[in-house]
């Protein structure tokens, strides 16, 4: 679409003059009138006869003529020149610039070139030659370095970064120098309006919400979303499930009547290809994260135009409100964020991998102009909203409804009873965190975090029990987590959807081994003899000699998913309590001493 320039209406200014050229004809001319002067004067007939200072003096005016003459035809042979930026001009992501930039077009080459320079300044009148204002941060060059080393001929000569600048008009200078410290140089200008396209997506969900990983940056279409970017290395992808906020900027603008008119945030199943990648098709997005596409149109559009709706690095999912403000007595068009709930917005079963609201997505952020120009950004996402199981199943060889006696018996303790070696015995349950996709059983389709196992007792002290299969082998280095799933419960939440059969057979419920309970926790004589984490707080044993008590089992359970409030651990479930009475039957130490 043929675009008007908004800066060729602007006056044609003054070609400037070059006051280091200027300079140069001036010496020039004083050492060829000097050199005259010296003929006029007589000097001429002293080199007849050998005067060694006289010749000294002209060969010096010879050799500054010479290297005058030479530096002016350098510099007339230099060629700077510059055919973009021009006009309303768009930044945009390029691949050797971090965040969005506006490549510089033109050449810089000649006669003993050294090398050239971009830099760039808020447009103020001033001439090119003047050097006041002019700023290189941001500049970067074709190979990476400080200056333009290779001479260009209607190539790339740099990019400039534009992301933190405001829209407006800008001047872009380059600089051509020959290759002596204090030779020449020719510099020319260009005048651009910069057209901004901030259209990206930063991050989902808040407090704190998973940033796009960085770099590459939000402006990379693969770039994941993970927990942090604050590392020595990359973050790690997290999935997001639940209410979620989505930020970053949804504004274009403005040069020659073109900017923004509407803007949406939409979702594609599966990881679809970026705007800039082979295959990409807004038609793909077939459902919207928004209540309403957001415009800036009648009725009201200046209301709506106002700065504090700009969407510029804040929630993209947002819609329009109307508030009345008395006094002064006026209504006023405002955007209020609100959160998109992916539990239930989402479809529940569009195909094998998206079961349950859940699965790998793409969110498309499209904006439009007033001009119906498009801009697009696409992120990846993982979406979870799949149930975790908890179930607390009982004692290995515990009958249901009966209590646990510790008895001398061989049963449950060792014979003997003593304090110096283990009294184990199983603990048994169901944890399973559902795969967001049942196929893809890798991180972060599996994306178990850990459960915890606590025994309160009744109206007593909490014992948090230590996760092991085997009370014989060193702990690991976070003992009292339990890394992972355990039993099957026999059921997958598409079991609640019509119509939206499970990937795989579903295999029957089935529990498994939580962990190794030392039984020594729950005797008074032998709890004294246990060392952190396996010591269980004060109050907690029992008394030998028939002392019982009722303790309460349960298991904690959690997920890796991040939502708006939740850095991991959104799906998370406790289990019912299980209880039972504990009696310590086992003898004191006074009828021990007297049995022996």
């Amino acid at each position: 679409m043929a675009e008007k320039d908004d800066l060729q209406t602007e006056k044609p200014r003054k070609r400037p003059r070059d006051l280091a050229k200027f300079i140069k004809y001036i010496l020039l001319i004083l050492l060829v009138l000097l050199l005259l002067g010296q003929l006029v004067t007589g000097e001429y007939g002293k080199l007849v006869e050998g005067k060694v200072s006289s010749m000294i003096i002209l060969f010096v005016k010879l050799i500054l003529i010479g290297l005058l003459i030479w530096l002016l035809w350098v510099q007339k042979r230099l060629v700077c020149d510059i055919t973009k930026p021009t006009g309303c001009t768009d930044e945009e992501p390029n691949p050797p610039v971090p965040g969005l930039s506006v490549e510089v077009v033109g050449s810089a080459y000649g006669a003993a070139f050294g090398h050239y320079t971009l830099e760039w300044r808020k447009v103020a009148g001033q001439s090119c030659q003047d050097d006041t204002d002019w700023s290189s941060d941001g500049v970067h060059y074709p190979g990476g370095g400080g200056t333009g080393s290779t001479p260009v001929i209607n190539g790339t000569l740099g990019w400039i970064n534009t992301t933190v600048w405001s829209p407006g008009p800008y001047e872009v200078r380059v600089c051509v120098y020959t290759f002596h410290p204090s030779g020449s140089r020719k510099c020319c200008c260009t005048l651009f309006t910069l057209f901004k396209q901030l259209v990206y997506i930063e991050r989902v969900a808040e407090t704190p919400g998973a940033p796009v990983q960085t770099p590459p940056g939000p402006f990379d279409p693969n770039a994941p979303i993970v927990d942090t970017n604050m590392g020595p290395g990359p973050g790690t992808v997290v999935p997001v499930g639940g209410c979620v906020h989505v930020k970053g900027s949804a504004w274009v603008g403005e040069c020659n009547d073109r900017k923004i008119k509407c803007f949406d945030l939409k979702y594609g199943l599966g990881f679809l290809p970026g705007p800039k990648e082979p295959g990409f098709n807004p038609a793909d997005y077939t459902g919207s994260l928004l209540n309403s596409k957001v415009c800036y149109t009648p009725p009201d559009e200046s209301q709506k135009r106002a700065p504090w709706n700009q969407v510029i690095w804040r929630d993209l999912t947002v819609e329009w409100i109307k508030r009345h403000i008395d006094p002064p007595g006026i209504d006023i068009y405002k955007l209020r964020d609100y959160c998109f709930n992916s539990a239930v917005d989402l479809p529940e079963c569009p195909d094998a991998n998206h079961h349950c609201h859940s699965g790998k997505y793409t969110l498309l952020l499209e904006v439009e102009d007033t001009l119906g120009n498009m801009y697009y950004d696409t992120q990846h996402v993982w979406f979870d909203n799949k149930p975790i199981h908890v179930k607390f199943k009982g004692i290995e060889g515990l009958e249901p409804c009966a209590g646990l006696d510790l008895l001398d018996n061989g049963i449950f303790l060792p014979n003997g009873i003593p304090c110096n070696q283990p009294w184990p015995i199983n603990l048994k349950g169901i944890v399973y965190d559902e795969y967001i996709d049942e196929a893809d059983t890798t991180y972060p389709s599996e994306n178990f975090d850990y459960y915890r196992l606590y025994i309160t007792k009744q109206g007593g002290p909490t014992y948090q029990v230590p996760i092991t299969l085997d009370l014989t082998l060193p702990l690991g280095t976070e003992p009292l987590k339990g890394k992972t799933r355990v039993g099957e419960p026999g059921t997958r939440c598409e079991s609640s959807i019509s119509g939206c059969p499970p990937v795989l057979p579903i295999p029957p419920e089935a529990d498994g081994i939580l962990t190794q309970l030392d039984l020594r926790v729950f005797d008074a004589v032998c709890a004294s003899s246990l060392a952190a984490p396996f010591a269980p707080p004060a109050g907690f044993a029992l008394d030998r000699g028939g002392s019982c008590c009722g303790y309460t089992f349960q298991i904690f359970a959690c997920d890796k998913t991040w939502s708006d409030g939740w850095a991991g651990g959104y799906h998370h479930k406790w289990s019912l309590p299980w209880a039972v009475c504990i009696c310590n039957d086992l003898p004191v130490l006074a009828d021990l001493k007297k049995k022996k």
